[in-house]
């Protein structure tokens, strides 16, 4: 039986039924190993799939074994999406920090200039002051 034909009896997923052949839970015909079997090949033997069901349909009820393994799958699934949620989440708040670091240098140097603008604005008043002071008519001079 293929691999899909397994899943869709167990109500489980593909990459499920690989996981049960590589625990052994499930068996089917010797593959070559380092290379892929070609497509839609036998790869669970029906033998395999009826004792499982068997064992497990003795235990819990058959029904309850494929929504148990259909959970696990789901869950198995929502862990592997959590972990890429949460590597993006790492990898956004790196980046956020950095732009953060950025601004805050960007606002000190603002402060900066902004402390240096003070400074030649006081400087400029005081030229004026002085400017104003000696060319301005001198009132003490006697016409």
């Amino acid at each position: 039986m293929t691999i899909r034909d397994a899943a869709t009896r167990l109500g489980v997923s593909r990459q499920r039924i690989n996981q049960m052949l590589k625990a052994r839970d499930l068996y089917g015909p010797p593959q070559p190993s380092g290379t892929r079997a070609p497509r839609n090949a036998p790869r669970v033997f029906v033998s395999s799939l009826e004792s499982w069901e068997a064992g497990h349909a003795g235990r819990r009820g058959g029904s309850h074994t494929v929504s148990e393994a259909t959970l696990r799958d789901d869950a198995y699934r929502m862990k592997l999406a959590l972990d890429v949620a949460r590597d993006q989440l790492t990898m956004e708040r790196r980046q956020n920090e950095k732009l953060t670091g950025l601004l805050a240098d960007a606002v000190a140097a603002l402060q900066a200039e902004h402390e240096m603008a003070r400074k030649a604005e006081r400087i400029t008043e005081e030229y004026a002051a002085i400017a104003t002071n000696h060319l301005g008519p001198d009132i003490h001079e006697v016409p």
